[in-house]
């Protein structure tokens, strides 16, 4: 592998994992936002400085959505899942 490749696979191949995990296990809101990193990811070139803020976002996102215990029709879990999705979207619309 190049080294865009294994940079990019280093921050796919956890999220995947996370993702497939929270949805076996029941936990949607985890899934959800997962699902919107890995597609994010996935369109990615080159994880450069916004995407890494993206990153660091959805890991706050994950972090809060586990010590909360939020649910699957928790409105926080929502509101980060849409949030998630809108800052996906204009980075791609901006970078694709």
């Amino acid at each position: 592998l190049d080294n865009h490749t294994s940079n990019i696979e280093a921050f796919i191949n956890p999220v995947m994992q996370l993702k497939a995990n929270a949805a076996m296990f029941g936990a949607k809101p985890i899934s959800q936002l997962s699902d919107t990193m890995l597609n994010l990811l996935e369109r990615t070139d080159v994880p450069n400085g916004t995407v890494l803020s993206i990153v660091k976002a959805y890991q706050k996102m994950i972090s809060m959505t586990l010590s909360q215990k939020l649910g699957i029709d928790d409105k926080i879990s929502h509101v980060f899942t849409k949030e998630l999705q809108d800052v996906c979207n204009r980075y791609l619309r901006k970078h694709a």
